[in-house]
């Protein structure tokens, strides 16, 4: 479970060409270009309690990171920003908080 276990190198690195959905097995880092306005969407807040990821955004647009229901928005990353998320795992749809907002 990449989003649960961090390791060195453990990256995706893409552009997006519409919605990205995330799951347990998906790489901790996410270094996205957007490509245009996208969303990005976490793995349930179920079975993954305790679990990070770190999503940067190396485009011009706006990633809209999304809890795992697809509707509701956690936060969003203008160019050249990163936040850490963390899951608590308190429900399967709102199981994701951001930690942490920085601009590279």
């Amino acid at each position: 479970m990449s989003i649960g276990i961090p390791r060195i190198r453990d990256a995706n690195t893409e552009t997006m060409t519409g919605t990205l959905v995330l799951t347990a097995a998906s790489a901790y880092h996410q270094i996205l270009d957007p490509d245009g306005t996208r969303d990005l969407d976490l793995p349930s807040g179920t079975g993954t309690q305790g679990g990070e990821v770190m999503v940067t955004n190396t485009g011009g647009e706006v990633i809209t990171v999304k809890q795992s229901d697809s509707s509701t928005t956690l936060i969003t990353l203008a160019a050249g920003e990163s936040a850490l998320l963390l899951c608590n795992g308190l429900s399967a749809a709102a199981g994701w908080q951001a930690s942490q907002l920085a601009a590279t």
